[in-house]
């Protein structure tokens, strides 16, 4: 009698078979991610290889294991097991902290043994030695119900997961438009100027001729081994391999975009990219922006730093201060070009004028190069001189890293240098805000007209500020995990970077200050802004500060000398730091109040907090020009966005009091969930970070309800909390603020 196999070790086999190829198609994809620098063959390949050497590993781990269960499936518990976990490391390791995905990877392990017990039981139903009676229809019932559950669930869930946009998020702003900039032409319109384009480089790569036969002009090359004495040895020789030199000869290359016949000198824009995978050209993605700012009367210069990127250069503490020395030295040669006299176009160039542009790891890099242009001595070496002293009067951050480099481990600070940041609530390359620390960080001195702003979007991711092709933030498996829903439109997105980088230059480096209000008010820039929701924060050198709550822990001192701070019928009233979305990163270096309420008694027990200025107070803090500024940041409930008032009283006892919510706009500030599935946002990144809302209010609203009202003579600024029964506010930077300059009046 012939010896049949056990049905068993059949399905058992053809399960595993089946699941061992799910699992190289996951992995395929997210090898499609792995940025070796090899191609999108190499990715994968390479991506497979340590698959399986992974999944062989985690096999013989658990193999051990599975034979103290003698006659239990092994074969699918191993494959399953160790192959979920060994693409779980590969798909999403890179993406989360390593902690979450090694939580995950045991969570995963711990998913596919409960789906073995499953599967053994359906195995002892479907495919047992001695069916009970009527079981082949019963088989027969039980796979063709799963077989339609799998179709009925997958299908719909493969289809929902591919969708690239979904509907653009709508604004929680007033439909009526403002008018302070009427009049102004749009400043992302097309300028007057022709455009020429041309390169520079320092000969050709083994990447491409971009730089070398097809360059326009001939550059020289760095040598960068004395900023990174420790990269040597194999990754060095790795590194020349690929890119055909080595640190001794880096290149310098760039991408210019130059206004044709310009009147005069024309300020210099240099964009400074993001790491994409080296083998990309990515400052090409920065073309839409040079084209539009050249349009309009600058000069623009892309610079090529794809040979810093991962993953030949991995350390980011070494590599972020070479990236700003790199944007200096461009700055350098198109100096000593233009002395030289050797091409007419340098001659156009105003090397006072300067602003920087740069995304991601760029937008640090801006930052960082505009430090260490006023730096005698290279920080992580002083035995390196430097002597840039360019006149860099602006800096754009694009969703910024921050910190990656921490000179002499001190966070980096600007100092009256104008800076501008601009992050996205759907960005999952960067899910923190972290280029709002920075923003704390620029110390704009009194009476500059240097001024910092940041601007946060609602529906805006990462990777749409440049144009790379790219729809998600995130390829592989992880990419398809993103919620779509509420994405604003790359195009629009990109509509929007040209209007708020080109009004930047205007202001900096034009004069045009009449731009300004695009950043102190949220509303004034909606005409040419995509319609959205936008939370922004503004501060300039014509701010008298009242309280910033970072001179100690006592919540009743405030910073300006001899005022101090009350508040009563509060659930909660405490100074506390502010944090990003990621608790493990540091936080966004401001300590607010956090204000909690719930009244239901007698108007007499209204939850009141309140400053009491100093009498007489200090000459020139406030007159009937001023405006009341400060701060605000909430919480939405079942009884919607808490609203207040407040209120100024002078020394005679004349008060004024306005309800802010009549005053300015209340955006929910109910950021869409990161992820598809709102566990992956708690378990992966955190829910979205509590970001503040700048409000400003001119005295001369005050005087309107009041006109009794003393503003030379006010000592007491108090938030009335006499709208909303119960809710939970955040409080900053409470300041009076004057307008000596010439552009509109930014009261409402």
């Amino acid at each position: 009698m012939t010896r049949q196999p056990k049905p068993r070790l059949g399905a058992l086999l053809g399960a595993a078979a089946a699941a061992s190829l799910f699992l190289v198609l996951a992995v395929t994809l997210s090898g499609l991610d792995a940025r070796t620098g090899l191609g999108s063959l190499g990715d994968v390949l390479m991506s497979l290889g340590l698959f399986i050497a992974a999944t062989t590993l985690l096999a013989a781990i658990l193999l051990g294991a599975v034979r103290l269960f003698s006659g239990r499936p092994g074969a699918f518990v191993i494959v399953l097991g160790s192959g979920g976990a060994a693409a779980y490391l590969l798909v999403s390791g890179r993406t989360a902290m390593w902690p979450e995905a090694a939580a995950f990877t045991l969570a995963v392990v711990l998913v596919l043994w409960v789906g073995w017990a499953v599967g053994s039981l359906v195995h002892e139903v479907l495919l047992g030695r001695q069916p009970p009676r009527g079981s082949r229809v019963r088989r027969r019932t039980v796979v063709n119900v799963l077989l339609s559950g799998v179709v009925l669930v997958l299908v719909p869930a493969g289809l929902w997961s591919l969708h690239a946009r979904g509907a653009p998020t709508t604004t929680h702003l007033p439909a009526e438009r403002n008018s302070l900039l009427a009049g102004l032409p749009n400043p992302a319109a097309q300028g007057s100027h022709q455009v020429s384009q041309f390169r520079y480089g320092s000969g050709p790569d083994a990447r491409g001729q971009v730089y070398g036969d097809e360059a326009d002009f001939p550059s020289p090359t760095l040598d960068l081994r004395p900023l990174l004495p420790d990269f040597r040895g194999l990754q060095a020789r790795l590194h020349a391999s690929y890119w055909g030199f080595g640190l001794d000869e880096v290149p310098l290359n760039a991408r210019i975009h130059m206004p044709e016949d310009p009147a005069g000198p024309v300020p210099v824009v240099v964009l400074i990219h993001g790491v994409e995978m080296d083998s990309n050209y990515s400052e090409e993605g920065f073309d839409y922006l040079a084209r539009s700012l050249a349009s309009r009367g600058s000069a623009v210069v892309s610079v090529d730093m794809n040979f810093l990127d991962y993953p030949h250069i991995a350390d980011q503490a070494a590599e972020m201060p070479v990236r700003a020395w790199l944007a200096l030295e461009h700055l350098r040669f198109l100096s000593e070009w233009q002395e030289a006299g050797l091409d007419p176009w340098t001659q156009h160039l105003d090397l006072d004028r300067i602003v920087l542009v740069g995304h991601s790891r760029g937008g640090e890099t801006a930052a960082l190069a505009a430090i260490l242009s006023r730096l005698q001595r290279y920080p992580p070496n002083a035995a390196i001189p430097l002597s840039f002293g360019f006149g860099i009067r602006g800096v754009v951050a694009l969703a910024p890293t921050d910190q990656f480099w921490r000179p002499g481990d001190e966070a980096s600070r600007l100092e009256d240098v104008s800076y501008l940041v601009v992050h996205g609530s759907h960005d999952a390359d960067l899910s923190s805000f972290m280029g709002a620390a920075q923003w704390q960080r620029v110390r704009i001195p009194r009476g500059s007209e240097s001024f910092k702003a940041s601007v946060y979007v609602a529906g805006a991711n990462h990777s749409a500020f440049t144009r790379t092709g790219r729809l998600r933030d995130l390829r592989g498996l992880m990419g398809l995990l993103l919620n779509q829903e509420g994405l604003m439109p790359a195009g629009r997105q990109q509509e929007l970077t040209q209007t708020l980088v080109s009004a930047f230059v205007e202001v900096t480096v034009k004069d045009r200050w009449e731009y300004r209000p695009i950043f102190s008010d949220p509303l004034s820039g909606l005409p040419w802004l995509p319609p959205t929701e936008y939370v922004t924060r503004f501060e300039d050198g014509f701010t008298e500060t009242v309280a910033t709550f970072e001179e100690d822990v006592d919540p009743s001192s405030a910073t300006l000398e001899g005022a101090t701070i009350e508040g009563r019928n509060f659930q909660v009233w405490r100074e506390e730091r502010l944090r990003l979305r990621n608790d493990r990163q540091p936080s966004q270096e401001t300590r607010v109040v956090r204000l909690q309420w719930n009244h239901t008694g007698p108007a007499t027990s209204l939850p009141v907090w309140e400053i009491q200025l100093p009498d007489p107070l200090p000459e020139g803090l406030v007159d009937g020009d001023s405006r009341l500024r400060f701060g605000l940041g909430h919480q939405a409930s079942a009884l919607g966005v808490p609203d207040f008032s407040v209120e100024l009283q002078d020394t005679s006892g004349q008060t004024a009091r306005l309800r802010v919510g009549a005053w300015a706009p209340r955006s929910p500030q109910d950021f869409p969930q990161l992820w598809r599935w709102r566990f992956l946002d708690a378990f992966l990144t955190g829910p979205a970070e509590e970001v503040l809302q700048d409000y400003e209010i001119p005295l001369a609203a005050f005087l309107e309800a009041n006109p009794e009202l003393d503003p030379e003579s006010v000592g007491w600024i108090r938030l009335v909390f006499d709208q909303t029964p119960a809710g939970t506010i955040l409080l900053d930077d409470v300041s009076f603020r004057r307008l000596p300059g010439p552009w509109p009046d930014p009261g409402r």
